[in-house]
């Protein structure tokens, strides 16, 4: 071996060695020290992390100790067996790609003390359904959350000031977006909204459903442009509204604004003829004469001054098959229901539409579908690959009860997780079912949003 390979050798197995350069590794996982100032960082290990990670505050090493303040760039890129991450207080910063290509990680928590979210740090996380935000987010880097294409909500706290392009697109399973209440405008990033709008406008895109805005955004396009958005919020300080232009399906809103001539209001022509709005008691004659706010055709007040006069409003499903004929169901308007479809011994299912729509391929082995929320009447239809019919068609339904400001939930099994949140999206409760029944106290005079697993329902006390 001449001079020069010798060289070349030594290059190679010096940048091998960088490759997974840390200092120090504590119950498995590995940070580089900055000396001077005491703190961590986690970095990329001498192996890919797997399954369920606890970033701490702080660790003690060697008597010091030392809080977590940073995720790496890439420090858990390509970790394909990862599962579930909790993100401890102290950490400030996730770096660029650092979860990019977690194929498998179902569940994130983000520390109270994340400031900014790096350049495609989630990005193609395709199997992640759950993100919990922290409550001091500033910036949300671009592609953070791109094709993450199982996630079905988002919510943006209060503190977060800036969303780069692209940030949540091609999160193709989204049906919900919760921008929590704030005086501060939220800026998304300027860009060609067909090509870098943050929640995308691409017909595979268009599940979101419900929308909570509670501040002013600020955007050269439309944010929710082609979205097939049914349901809008609108918080108490918002005094612009024009990011819903662009969506024609919208059935239903409510404003909580208490001064609507203070608002610039737009919305498209169908949505001022087909939308039902709901004003806060005491306001429907200031909205009837405010500018934008007096295009509705339907305007109703909400006497009772906390709730959703939706709230018992109900929908048709109705469920056809083979040659049995139909049977209708009345589902709350805005519940989601799973159905398990189980043919009688030697016959198959065929074809399952869901108001035309073909989606036998969604179900899963056993028959199962997931139904979305339901906002107006729905079709589902069940053929056989043998004219015979259905022997079963259930509904797994918990039956969410209220007495007084006490909430009672039967028909769940033990051990199922429930959250409750108030309609800004803030996590007001999470227990898991016990003995068949649940029962807990809530603040009165307020509405919830009751989550069990795939099941979806509002409530007022």
């Amino acid at each position: 071996m001449n001079i020069t390979q010798r060289t070349i050798v030594g290059l190679l197995f010096f940048a091998n060695l960088n490759l997974y350069a840390y200092d120090i590794k504590v119950d498995g996982i590995c940070y580089n020290l900055n000396a001077t100032e005491k703190t961590l960082t986690v970095a990329r290990g001498d192996k890919y992390y797997e399954g369920y990670i606890f970033i701490p505050d702080e660790i003690e090493y060697n008597t010091q100790k030392l809080p977590v303040i940073g995720i790496e760039d890439e420090a858990f890129r390509n970790c394909h067996e990862l599962l579930t991450v909790n993100i401890g207080n102290n950490v400030k910063s996730i770096g660029q790609f650092a979860f990019n290509f977690c194929e498998k990680l179902k569940s994130v928590i983000i520390g109270n003390g994340v400031e900014n979210i790096g350049y495609a740090s989630f990005l193609s996380c395709e199997q992640l359904e759950s993100v919990t935000m922290g409550k001091s987010i500033k910036t949300i880097g671009n592609a953070a959350f791109m094709s993450c294409k199982s996630l079905q909500e988002i919510m943006i706290p209060a503190s977060t000031e800036y969303i780069a392009l692209k940030a949540f697109q091609y999160c193709n399973s989204l049906k919900r977006i919760i921008i929590e209440d704030s005086h501060q405008t939220l800026e998304f990033e300027d860009t060609d909204p067909l090509t870098g709008a943050p929640f995308g406008v691409s017909y595979h895109e268009r599940n979101v459903e419900y929308v909570y805005q509670g501040r002013n955004l600020s955007f050269n396009y439309s944010v929710f442009s082609g979205l097939p958005i049914k349901n809008v919020e609108i918080g108490p300080y918002v005094t612009k509204i024009k990011d819903f232009v662009g969506c024609l399906d919208i059935c239903y809103i409510k404003s909580l604004i208490e001064n609507p001539e203070r608002c610039v209001v737009e919305f498209s022509n169908t949505t001022y003829a087909s939308a039902k709005l709901v004003v806060p008691e005491g306001t429907l004659t200031k909205y009837t004469l405010s500018d934008g706010w007096k295009n509705f055709f339907n305007i109703i007040e909400n006497s009772s001054g906390n709730g959703d006069v939706d709230n018992e409003e109900c929908v048709n499903l109705i469920i056809q098959h083979a040659e049995n004929g139909s049977i209708t169901l009345e589902i709350p308007k805005g519940s989601t229901y799973k159905a398990s479809i189980k043919p009688n011994d030697g016959w198959e299912i065929n074809s399952v539409t869901l108001n035309g729509a073909d989606i036998t391929d969604n179900l899963n082995i056993r028959g199962v579908f997931h139904l979305p929320e339901l906002y107006s009447e729905t079709i589902l239809n069940i053929t056989f690959s043998q004219t015979s019919n259905i022997s079963k068609v259930s509904f797994y339904k918990p039956k969410v009860m209220v007495n007084g400001n006490t909430i009672i939930i039967k028909n769940i099994q033990n051990g199922q997780p429930i959250r409750v949140y108030e309609t800004n999206g803030t996590l007001v409760k999470s227990v898991y079912a016990n003995n068949g029944q649940t029962l807990f106290r809530l603040k009165p005079k307020q509405m919830y949003i009751v989550k069990i697993l795939d099941y979806t329902t509002k409530i007022s006390l």
